[in-house]
């Protein structure tokens, strides 16, 4: 399959090609999500691609969310996080796309869906984390192992204009014992831009 990639990618280089390749891809060959993940992260004209998820989402049948992650990762990457919020809010349901919630899913009533902007669940040595039903409706549930655990799984990125912001939740801790603490492993692995 990586012979074939740089071959089909060069599909995308010219306009009739293109618009053929387009019309392929609408019609959902099984290899679709496969080379969707292998264009967004590696074709270097990302207006190509921007165009192709364009001419899909206008199609019958639209990328689902395993396809568009790859997509919302790489404007990421790029930097170009307005672009990616708004491929991401697109892919959502049409009852929420018009929510004003700064923290998407922040009561975990919704499921994950793998992309940046809801709330992405990582393996990771150490801590198994999972969203639980509990006597309030939903609760994020991390479990340790008792090893020592480098970093956080759970993470959310939250697109936020210039300002002051308190995120506030609840925790209950049952047989929890750290020799460090929590604060500490918290203040070391927290990301701001």
């Amino acid at each position: 399959t990586g012979a074939m990639f740089p071959a089909l990618a060069a599909f995308t280089r010219e306009g009739a090609a293109f618009a053929a390749l387009s019309e392929f891809l609408a019609s959902d060959p099984p290899w679709r999500s496969w080379y969707l993940r292998n264009l967004a992260g590696n074709l270097v004209d990302r207006s190509r691609v921007i165009a192709l998820y364009a001419a899909l989402s206008a199609s019958e049948h639209p990328p689902s969310a395993e396809e568009l992650a790859p997509y919302v990762q790489r404007l990421v990457r790029d930097g170009e996080y307005a672009a990616a919020r708004q491929v991401w809010r697109a892919s959502l349901p049409a009852a929420q796309r018009n929510e004003d919630a700064l923290l998407y899913n922040g009561d975990f009533s919704r499921p994950l869906g793998g992309l940046p902007f809801n709330w992405t669940v990582v393996a990771l040595p150490g801590a198994d984390a999972s969203i639980v039903a509990d006597d309030d409706g939903h609760a994020l549930r991390v479990q340790f192992s008792g090893a020592r655990v480098p970093g956080w799984n759970v993470s959310e990125l939250l697109l936020l204009p210039p300002g002051r912001y308190r995120l506030s939740g609840r925790v209950k801790a049952l047989d929890l014992r750290a020799i460090r603490g929590l604060w500490e492993l918290m203040r070391r692995h927290s990301t701001w831009y």
